[in-house]
């Protein structure tokens, strides 16, 4: 029978510049496994809101599109429906690495990355007559 045991940490950085240096200290004070390194937006707020303008500006382009080609006119508004709190996520950028992986390196390697940032909405015109 073998002893088995974990602890785990979360650490919030700001500054991107030294987060490769950070983590080969971790490593090298003890830590043997990196996990679930993920990156976001400290006010995630105003970038969500620019997602919903282009999201229902993107809408309204396309019920336009599709009333010119069916040969029918606009007409108001009659419901608008978000369809999903937006989405802010790490689209590439280190997920995990091992002790194993880490010691080849002298500082941990972090890929550089992107955020994507989503939002979805639906919206019901009338057809004007």
């Amino acid at each position: 029978m073998g002893y088995y045991a974990t602890n785990t940490v979360s650490v919030r950085v700001r500054d991107l510049d030294g987060i490769s240096a950070l983590l080969s200290a971790v490593l090298d004070d003890g830590a043997n496994q990196l996990r679930n390194l993920s990156f976001s937006v400290l006010e995630p707020r105003p970038i969500e809101d620019e997602a919903r303008r282009r999201a229902v500006a993107d809408a309204m382009a396309k019920a336009k599109l599709y009333a010119d080609a069916a040969g029918v006119t606009l007409g108001p508004l009659l419901e608008l429906r978000d369809n999903a709190e937006p989405l802010v996520r790490s689209i590439a950028g280190a997920e995990a690495m091992m002790m194993e992986e880490a010691v080849v390196a002298k500082d941990v390697p972090v890929a550089a990355g992107e955020l994507e940032v989503r939002a979805e909405v639906t919206m019901v015109f009338a057809i004007a007559e």
